[in-house]
């Protein structure tokens, strides 16, 4: 530990003069911090949609479908635009969400698109996600679940 000298100051006439720290004569207290938001400890805004490699979609054929299906760890929705959900993923929208739905729904909800939508079978492909990549963003859908008597989800982006 440095040694504490004192400092001696030589003034004009051969006097001296060794400087004090003076004292406050009234306490200093801190004064707060102005309120400025910290720029690096913002929430991150909510996501708009998931990318290809958040949540991978594949395509699957309509002939593995069958009146037996049951329910696996996927989500599934149908589309007539395949190549624009593979290459850019999946958009998350409250004003516009899209509808998810078990395996067991497939059958049904082809059925009532090619018959309301008047859009050929053909034209429709089934894309599946994986439940467990996109559950934070999904709400259930009571109209559809009714309509086609199992669970449906609306991928809306609120976690």
């Amino acid at each position: 530990m440095p040694r504490r000298t004192n400092t001696t100051l030589n003034l004009t006439g051969g006097a001296t003069h060794t400087p004090r720290n003076p004292k406050p004569s009234h306490p200093v207290t801190a004064r707060p911090a102005p309120d400025q938001p910290d720029l690096f400890n913002q929430p991150a805004p909510p996501p708009t949609h998931l990318t290809p490699d958040e949540a991978p979609l594949t395509s699957v054929p309509l002939s593995a479908f069958t009146g037996t299906t049951r329910p696996d760890a996927f989500l599934y929705f149908l589309t007539d635009m395949p190549d624009i959900f593979l290459s850019e993923g999946l958009p998350l929208s409250t004003r516009l969400p899209h509808l998810l739905a078990e395996r067991t729904v497939i059958p049904a909800w082809l059925q009532h698109l090619t018959e309301t939508e008047d859009i050929p079978a053909r034209h429709l492909t089934v894309l599946r996600v994986r439940r467990t990549l996109v559950a934070p963003w999904l709400e259930p859908d009571p109209d559809h679940s009714a309509q086609f008597d199992a669970p449906c989800y609306l991928l809306t982006g609120k976690p």
